[in-house]
């Protein structure tokens, strides 16, 4: 299920860390130097402290035993010294297995963690759980040293966070947009360029701090943050009040490791590290925008430690100076050198190098990236995005290759991550759906034939782009949806950007109502352009086309296609399986079958749901009885298969009620609406093609099936029974008549409120095992032997043994 780590093998970014460094002298050294000694504090850029108020320790009770254990459900990665990585930990905190035990430990975790937030704790107490490893990411050029602390660490830090997010955010403002504020770097980033963009506007400057994270003043920035955001200091203080120790050993190396003292800054890899950089900066970010609110000459945003300015290059002048003289005292320290002057119009560039000069800025007419999206010149804007499209077509086609023999895995990426790649350079510039057609013709003409197994045709494709819910596999074309995501960005951020533009910092001026209704507007138009592609795709379709994409848009149907491909699940399927599962859901043909099926009728996706030649229906309907029973298990008493019926007169029940001594039904069980209750359940799959359906709605049929089996059964089990029957009917697409979903709903209910899980998780859950257990079942049908065929040899339980001719070989004589 780690889809991120998988994705980095597939990578042609530019701009990429591309793995971790050898161990070797030079990158030890220069790890070293990247973890400097404390810094002296200037007591002028201390917050002046009197008024503030401690908060109560009550604020901290929420992070309770359930809170730990969802905050452990979410964290990933590998471990720090002791290399207990993410999953063990899930593993003690999660597991059913443990149950007591891990309820025990996570509410020892959330005591822990509210001293941590309450009560000045020995730092000789905390050394083991603040110790982490370090490791070298390779920039390319360069090394971002990145500290992996203990997963326990991560745990405690990410619960404290989430529960202190407002309060961080509100303190950092809205000018350090890397507090957690939703789409903040989006902001920043489409301020910037409406302040650039300017008329009066003549350049935008881009700074870049050196060895930014490691070098924050802590003693600094501890104090500041006791002021402007008093809820947090107590948590920060005990995690960074002494030096660290990181742990420097090559991997699976049983080495002693070398250990480097974190002594200043926040260790990359904390969950509340950028935090503590936001409030940290906050007060340089005010400092440098004192005279902003004076001339208004220029305006300011950051996002951590990259400062950027736009407006008169006098006002970028006074701006960069203020950052050189007042950021070392923060522990912000400029490097001209990565530093950018962003000149607009040409006629400019002698005044900009006169002004700057000594300074060691880069000046350009050209342009720059800025946070991930570019600023600057037509030109090099058009260039950048080449470049960026160029390596994702290079991404594109590598996976093509793989999806040629693992077209689930491949598909389960490009739809889960590889996808987002190119969602954030399309929410940040304007007008660039020109850019990726190159894009789209790499995914059309080579992606999804590997993953199908067959060329697409125009409405293929525009089918193919619809989201499941709509039939398609959510392959989207980015030619089309460039444009939907700028405007839906710039909606989002609408409030932020106004404040970053009026240099107001009081995040709590944003309405956060016209915010969800901007999303909520947004939605809307999402959903009816999705619609009227559907409706327009419908229109041109054939009657069994137009019949196939009506079931696969239906609730349950692509299931199988959002889940991930997890074999201890049983959610893995092989390339013919993936491949013909796409032929079924689109009624396309099936590639290497017979034409003709052993019953003597012609073979297609629809004979081989219906053909009960072989007992391939009677086994689909036994895996999904088997899918079900086991589900009730979970939760009832008693719950058996095929249970006998009591015997009963026809005389005391309605004509058409299934009265034999023989009859049985699929599965009892008792407790499912009361403690004693027995119920009773019907499996049946109809195929929604079959020449008797294929004039029925989909809804129709179903529920005509469903009505069918309560005529048959229902009056037996209430009246002679005395308990209550449920018929559970599924369409061969994986639809669900209506008493199967109120059933799947209680069991999903049932089994959350049992195993303390959230109901959501379970009811996706259920569907997607019961989607599986259909689609498998039916795949086995597409090539499975029909009739008895023509044996070529003799039975095994004809042979005799000692009659089979044979010779004695040389070597044995």
């Amino acid at each position: 299920g780690q889809i991120g780590k998988a994705l980095k093998f597939i990578d042609n970014d530019e701009d990429a860390v591309t793995g971790i460094l050898p161990l070797d002298s030079e990158v030890i050294g220069t790890l070293e130097k990247k973890h400097p000694e404390s810094n002296d504090v200037n007591p002028d850029v201390l917050l002046d402290a009197t008024g503030v108020v401690k908060p109560e320790s009550v604020l901290f009770e929420s992070i309770d035993a359930e809170e730990i254990i969802r905050t452990a459900k979410e964290i990933g990665g590998s471990g720090g010294p002791t290399k207990c990585d993410a999953s063990l930990w899930q593993h003690l905190l999660c597991s059913k297995f443990h149950e007591k035990p891990s309820i025990n430990l996570a509410q020892a975790i959330s005591d822990f963690t509210k001293v941590l937030c309450t009560e000045n704790v020995s730092p000789s107490t905390l050394k083991e759980f603040l110790a982490g490893r370090l490791i070298p990411l390779n920039k390319n050029p360069g090394i971002r040293p990145i500290g992996i602390g203990e997963v326990l660490r991560r745990i405690v830090s990410k619960s404290v966070t989430r529960l202190l997010k407002n309060d961080i955010q509100m303190a950092s403002g809205s000018l350090q947009t890397c507090s957690g504020i939703e789409a903040g770097i989006e902001a920043a980033i489409h301020s910037m360029r409406t302040i650039f963009n300017e008329a009066e506007s003549e350049a935008m400057l881009l700074v870049d701090a050196t060895n930014a994270f490691n070098s924050l003043n802590r003693k600094v920035a501890l104090h500041n943050i006791g002021v402007i955001c008093p809820s947090f200091h107590q948590f920060l203080k005990n995690s960074y009040q002494c030096p660290t120790n990181l742990y420097i050993s090559e991997t699976n190396s049983n080495t002693t490791p070398a250990v480097i003292c974190s002594k200043e800054g926040a260790t990359q890899g904390d969950p509340a590290a950028m935090a503590m950089y936001a409030l940290g900066t906050r007060p340089l970010v005010d400092k440098v925008g004192e005279d902003c609110a004076a001339d208004c000459s220029y305006k300011q945003t950051w996002y951590a430690d990259d400062a950027s300015a736009a407006g008169k290059l006098e006002g970028l002048k006074k701006w960069w100076d203020n950052v050189v003289s007042n950021g070392p005292d923060y522990g912000y320290n400029p490097n001209a050198g990565k530093t950018i002057l962003i000149i607009k119009r040409k006629e400019d560039l002698h005044r900009a190098q006169t002004l700057f000069s000594h300074t060691g800025v880069k000046i350009t007419c050209e342009g720059e990236r800025h946070l991930g999206a570019v600023i600057g010149s037509d030109n090099f804007r058009s260039e950048y995005i080449q470049r960026k499209v160029e390596g994702w077509v290079s991404d594109v086609e590598e996976l093509s290759k793989i999806a040629k023999e693992e077209p689930q895995n491949a598909y389960t990426a490009f739809t889960k991550g590889l996808c987002h790649r190119w969602t954030f350079l399309q929410r940040t510039i304007e007008d660039v759906s020109k850019y990726f057609e190159p894009l789209e013709n790499a995914i059309r003409n080579k992606f999804i034939p590997a993953l199908v197994g067959r060329d697409v045709s125009d409405i293929d494709r525009r089918i193919l782009a619809l989201p499941l819910r709509y039939g398609g596999l959510g392959i989207h074309n980015p030619v089309v949806t460039s444009d939907h995501e700028f405007r839906a960005s710039n909606a989002i951020t609408a409030e932020m950007q106004t404040l970053i533009y009026n240099q107001d910092p009081d995040l709590r001026k944003v309405n956060h109502s016209t915010v969800d209704a901007s999303k909520y507007e947004l939605k809307l138009a999402k959903e009816a352009r999705f619609r009227g592609e559907f409706d327009a795709i419908m229109i041109q379709l054939s009657k069994p086309k137009k019949r196939a994409l009506e079931q696969a848009a239906s609730k349950g149907a692509s299931s199988w296609l959002s889940a991930l491909p997890l074999k201890s699940h049983g959610f893995c399927l092989n390339k013919s399986e993936f491949s013909d599962g796409i032929a079924l859901r689109y009624n396309w043909q099936i590639p290497n079958v017979h034409s003709y099926c052993a019953c003597g009728k012609k073979n297609d996706g629809d004979h081989v749901q219906v053909c009960k030649l072989g007992g391939y229906v009677t086994f689909r309907h036994n895996a999904l009885r088997d899918t079900e029973a086991d589900f009730l298990k979970e939760i009832c008493r008693d719950v058996r298969t095929e249970p006998s019926l009591l015997p009963t007169e026809a005389s005391q029940h309605p004509p058409g009620t299934i009265t034999g001594d023989q009859a049985k039904l699929d599965i009892v069980a008792t407790g499912l609406w009361g403690s004693f209750e027995r119920t009773y359940f019907d499996v049946r799959v109809t195929h929604a093609n079959a020449d008797s359906n294929i004039d029925k709605s989909l809804e129709k049929l179903l529920s005509d099936n469903e009505n069918e089996k309560k005529r048959k059964y229902g009056s037996r089990v209430i009246n002679t029974e005395k308990g209550s029957f449920v018929p559970l009917v599924y369409s061969t697409s994986g639809s669900t008549a209506p008493q199967c979903k109120k059933h799947h709903k209680r069991v999903a209910e049932l089994i959350a409120y049992k195993r303390n899980e959230k109901y959501a998780h379970v009811i996706a859950y259920i569907r997607t095992k019961v989607r599986f257990a259909l689609l498998k079942s039916t795949l086995i049908s597409i090539r499975g032997i029909r009739g008895k065929g023509k044996r070529l040899t003799i039975p095994i339980s004809e042979v005799s043994f000692g009659l089979i001719p044979s010779e004695k070989h040389y070597e044995s004589q």
